[in-house]
């Protein structure tokens, strides 16, 4: 395994997926629960800050977590960084919002794809 720290890899691993995907790479955080929640604004395994355009995620996050993030993020850059047309029907229920829904198909859709990147850059046991 590298000598190269886990959020380095991470980044890379990120960046060659926003390649795949032709968009600039969101910035990555990654901590514990509290600077979650701090950056998040509630307990989560993750979430897309679009002002930033970062995804943070927790440090025991896995693979479906980031995929689902950076599915945010590709909703976000591909709406022109439009925000109102990016994330819409907020009123709705978390899990009933038509972005929420998209991000998790995609994660599911996807992680079988990049499985074997992501543990060959020895990313499935955390990020820290």
């Amino acid at each position: 395994m590298s000598e190269v720290p886990k959020i380095c890899r991470l980044v890379d691993f990120v960046r060659m997926v926003a390649e795949d995907f032709n968009v600039e790479a969101p910035g990555i955080v990654v901590g514990g629960l509290e600077k979650v929640k701090e950056k998040c604004g509630a307990e989560a395994n993750g979430c897309y800050n679009y002002v930033d355009k970062q995804i943070v995620l927790y440090k025991d996050a896995g693979l479906e977590t980031l995929l689902h993030e950076f599915c945010h993020h590709l909703q976000y850059v591909r709406s022109g960084e439009k925000y109102g047309e990016a994330f819409k029907n907020l009123e709705q229920p978390h899990c009933m919002r038509p972005h929420e829904e998209e991000a998790k198909s995609f994660a599911y859709a996807y992680e079988l794809f990049y499985r074997g990147k992501f543990r060959e850059m020895g990313l499935e046991h955390g990020f820290e």
